[in-house]
């Protein structure tokens, strides 16, 4: 019986790299455009060297050393090993989100409903600035970013961190702390653990059982600086301001702020933005299962059909039609459903500990996109900057599934058909982007 289930466990990455892999082979890369091209002119200059060049970068344009360093490799390479690379990179995303939020007993319906929507989410975001180099600052990250948070899983279930263990989810820490937006989750990940730990009286513990889950929290606090701190950072900013948005110097931190929060309810609501679709009616559903009060459950339904609507006006009509272009009213009522999203999850687990966890989650995958208000780069940077939210939300459909009866098999069929029929338009999507 557990030989079946790991063999049930493990089919779904295996038919998720399987259609990767198809879907990377179809892709053009004959044509190198954006940003790939950008680099491989770099590393073809005379002379050229990566070190002093990415000493350079560091000083002159961007933070993101280690990505750079890996990418600058990758574009000299031929096409086939990044289309291999990046299919077993989604792979690794969905393993590694997988094993973080499942609840062992049920794993292989995990692994099965983590897989299923990442083949949903829209990989042609990753042709935006070029394939390999969005790829590369965005899917790499993401992936190795919740390798590198595993331990903090691997520490609640009681686990002991090998050494070798220790050096990948260090490497894949200093990996993913090259991005802005995965350094933050990163360290809010460790930080939030660590305060998890002192509140339950632990704090004595932490330099004697926990030293490893301090040096990796330290660590990314390391990599946040090295960004914070990166002289090129600054003089990209102003040179974007001037050639993409020159009245961005002008603008106010709560017009950043606003900003932001409008391209994050955009990309939720106007965008096939499929884990906030899943996320939203697992939850209304679930709420239905376990309360009776009707208030809560006509709470719970709002965000599944506000997403549905939308969902499906967007398929009918195309994204650029009036209705779907949130006016003030709009968004604001847009805000509220995010925020009546946050209170069905206090209905659902009230003081469970999985209440923080998700909120926690889902907070995080919102500011992940908000923060890039603060970039002049937000009107041209396109949907690529929110693939990590969109992965987020797979995650807060993870912590959901936890309270699912998964014992009543009729029920479980029924959801499985559900979640497959809302991830087949992404799907379909998907393959018509590259077929």
């Amino acid at each position: 019986m557990k030989k079946k289930q790991e063999i049930l466990y493990c089919l779904p990455f295996v038919l998720l790299l399987l259609a990767e892999l198809i879907i990377h082979w179809k892709i053009d890369l004959n044509v190198i455009g954006g940003d790939d091209t950008v680099f491989l002119a770099y590393s073809q200059e005379e002379g050229f060297s990566l070190l002093p060049w990415l000493a350079e970068r560091y000083m002159t344009w961007s933070s993101r050393t280690a990505v750079e360093a890996v990418l600058m490799v990758m574009v000299t390479l031929p096409a086939v090993v990044w289309r291999i690379a990046d299919s077993f990179v989604v792979v690794i995303g969905a393993a590694a989100l997988t094993r973080l939020l499942e609840k062992r007993e049920y794993r292989e319906y995990y692994s099965f409903f983590i897989s299923l929507m990442f083949l949903a989410l829209p990989y042609s975001y990753m042709s935006l600035a070029g394939w390999i180099a969005t790829s590369m600052n965005y899917m790499w990250p993401l992936a190795f970013g919740l390798v590198a948070v595993y331990p903090i899983r691997k520490s609640i279930d009681g686990g002991k961190i090998r050494i070798i263990e220790g050096i990948v989810y260090t490497v894949c820490l200093i990996f993913a702390g090259s991005s802005e937006q995965m350094v933050f989750v990163v360290a809010a990940s460790y930080g939030c653990y660590g305060l998890y730990l002192i509140w339950n009286g632990k704090s004595r513990l932490i330099l004697k059982e926990y030293r490893y889950i301090l040096m990796q929290f330290l660590l990314s606090v390391l990599c946040l600086l090295y960004i914070l701190l990166s002289p090129g950072n600054g003089i990209r900013s102003a040179s974007e301001t001037a050639k993409w948005l020159p009245e961005f110097a002008s603008y106010s931190i709560l017009k950043k702020i606003e900003l932001g929060v409008s391209v994050t309810i955009k990309s939720i609501f106007v965008q096939e933005n499929t884990g906030f679709l899943v996320m939203t009616f697992l939850l209304a559903v679930l709420i239905w299962q376990t309360h009776k009060k009707w208030t809560y459950r006509v709470l719970a339904v709002i965000p599944a059909c506000v997403m549905l609507i939308f969902t499906e006006v967007r398929r009918l009509l195309g994204s650029d039609h009036p209705f779907l272009n949130l006016s003030t009213v709009e968004g604001l009522g847009m805000i509220l459903v995010c925020g009546i999203v946050l209170l069905c999850f206090l209905i659902l687990f009230g003081k469970d500990i999985r209440f923080l966890l998700v909120s926690g989650i889902y907070l995080a995958a919102l500011a992940t996109k908000a923060v890039i208000g603060f970039s002049p780069t937000i009107h041209t940077s396109g949907e690529r900057t929110s693939w990590v939210m969109d992965v987020l939300f797979l995650g807060c459909v993870a912590v959901l599934l936890s309270k699912w009866n998964f014992k009543n098999k009729q029920a479980t069929v029924l959801l499985v058909l559900a979640v497959i029929y809302l991830c087949s338009a992404g799907i379909i999507l998907n393959y018509n982007s590259f077929f």
